[in-house]
């Protein structure tokens, strides 16, 4: 029954228009939206009381409406495991992600490795497929389990990836695996690593204007062993299956045994994050949400 319905999406996705297609399942994507609310998405009434709450109000992020069509949205991004092998095409084509330094190190990874690191934020797992199908060699950690979970989409992924030449490149790492990752990021290659790992042993909190992000300092570690450069990236979904990236200013992995470099590598890694997520916070998942946290000194 699955492989028919894909098949018959993919099907109509040929024929109509681009923008038509999208129309047609809208009201799909409205009605599924509105049923995972407050289960897979807060709703409303816990972004007002989450440590967030007070810039969200200030940005008018939470209109209801605003929202509600942010979600759906998000929820259409759903399909883009139908068409991996079709990414690379015009018609979903990523914005504000090419007159960015942190773009130019990501496409130069060759000469010096990347950890883009991501939050559990908005469509995060399009982003892996978009670096893919533009020839990047990109891998993401993921908590264990994941290549089970992920096993139905990899058809279609397997044939961008032979398209770009990148058949012989890991997709995930399970959490970990260190010396997987680092093996992967001495080869000059690209690691997606979330920031905001409630599991992770070791932490930072930086906090802003009393928003604060419980942050896994993993990533920085991993970045100073392999001499990878870190880019705090996150990305938003846009109408008609469009997206946009935003990558940060690079940064400069900090030693761990130095404290204080730690806190402000993470303190401008927050910089990055907070105005997108104000601005989006229909893309906020419970794992990010259960990470803010509040200064109330």
């Amino acid at each position: 029954m699955f492989d028919l319905v894909q098949k018959t999406l993919r099907a109509m996705h040929g024929i109509l228009p681009h923008k038509a297609f999208w129309l047609l399942l809208w009201p799909v994507a409205m009605c599924m939206s509105i049923r995972q609310l407050g289960r897979q998405w807060p709703s409303r009434k816990q972004l007002i009381d989450s440590p967030l709450g007070s810039r969200l109000a200030d940005s008018g992020s939470l209109r209801l409406l605003k929202m509600l069509f942010g979600r759906v949205r998000l929820k259409l991004t759903d399909l883009d495991y139908l068409w991996a092998d079709r990414i690379r095409t015009g018609d979903y084509e990523v914005s504000k992600a090419m007159d960015s330094p942190g773009w130019d190190s990501v496409r130069h990874s060759a000469n010096r490795p990347v950890i883009l690191l991501t939050l559990h934020f908005g469509p995060d797992y399009v982003l892996l497929n978009w670096l893919r199908s533009q020839g990047i060699p990109a891998a993401k950690v993921g908590g264990k389990g994941i290549f089970e979970r992920m096993a139905y989409r990899s058809r279609y992924r397997e044939i961008r990836d032979r398209s770009a030449a990148l058949s012989d490149v890991p997709y995930f790492f399970e959490t970990g695996n260190a010396s997987a990752m680092q093996d992967h990021l001495e080869a000059g290659r690209v690691l997606l690593i979330d920031m905001d790992s409630g599991r992770s042993r070791h932490t930072v909190n930086p906090s802003i204007d009393g928003i604060g992000l419980r942050m896994s300092t993993g990533p920085m570690t991993l970045a100073h062993i392999t001499g990878a450069i870190l880019i705090p990236c996150l990305i938003t979904a846009e109408p008609y299956f469009r997206f946009s990236v935003h990558f940060g200013e690079p940064i400069e992995a900090p030693d761990r045994t130095d404290i204080a470099a730690v806190e402000d590598c993470a303190q401008r890694i927050l910089s990055h994050y907070l105005p997108i997520l104000a601005d989006h916070p229909e893309e906020i998942t419970f794992a990010l949400l259960r990470n803010l946290t509040q200064d109330h000194a």
